[in-house]
């Protein structure tokens, strides 16, 4: 499987709960759209001491509101649901890879290291991919409704939100090949940070019993700041 593929592989093999998290983020960021027309109408209605139309766009916005907060939180819920397949079938694949592997190739490397692809891998896959893709799908969506909106004010608005949304869409790619990298990177520090972290555990009351406990506090003290440099 190439690299590049990796991602949509996970979100296609749970498109079901994937899709219905996208299609209720697309909802809310709709429906934020649509409170931010109704506060105009209601401002002008204000504006123009028509209480009339002052309540009635209140109403609407405050019923807007209540209908978002319901969809945003099964919203939440889908997400979660959805990082918590993909992340599952992300371990099984990995446990896969590492029953594939030779006795040799198994410990070439230290458990530690091992350990650390099931926590903290699947922890910046979840950050770098998972939520970023969910994000990027609500800034579009958010981008789209606005587009409209704005049109339906003044057609120059229109003019000015789209070039603003392609320099909103396009900009992060100029840095993604170095973020990636830089997550790579900190993959590795925190696996051996780890893997020294599970020695020390594992040594830890023989250096007790011959009072060596400022060097326990010494090397964990170096593994942890290696993992959060």
């Amino acid at each position: 499987m190439k690299k590049e593929n990796k991602m949509g592989y996970y979100l296609k093999k749970h498109w079901k709960i994937n899709t219905l998290a996208v299609l209720l983020q697309v909802i809310c960021a709709g429906l934020t759209v649509l409170t931010n027309l109704a506060m105009i109408e209601m401002t002008q209605g204000l504006i123009e001491l028509d209480l009339q139309c002052f309540v009635f766009w209140i109403t609407v916005d405050l019923g807007i509101w209540l209908l978002m907060i319901v969809l945003d939180g099964a919203g939440n819920w889908a997400m979660a649901k959805a990082k918590r397949a993909m992340n599952n079938r992300l371990r099984g694949d990995m446990t896969a890879s590492l029953l594939a592997k030779s006795h040799q190739e198994y410990h070439s490397k230290q458990s530690g290291e091992y350990l650390s692809q099931f926590s903290n891998d699947i922890n910046q896959i979840e950050n770098l991919a998972w939520d970023t893709f969910f994000n990027l799908c609500t800034l579009i969506a958010q981008i789209l409704f606005s587009i409209l909106a704005l049109a339906k004010l003044h057609w120059s608005l229109l003019v000015i939100s789209g070039v603003v949304a392609v320099i909103m869409l396009y900009t992060p790619n100029l840095m993604s090949k170095r973020v990636e990298q830089m997550g790579e990177s900190a993959a590795r520090e925190q696996a051996l940070a780890m893997a020294r972290i599970k020695d020390l555990l594992a040594g830890l009351d023989v250096l007790r019993f011959f009072g060596r406990t400022d060097r326990i506090r010494r090397e964990n003290g170096e593994a942890s700041d290696q993992a959060e440099k």
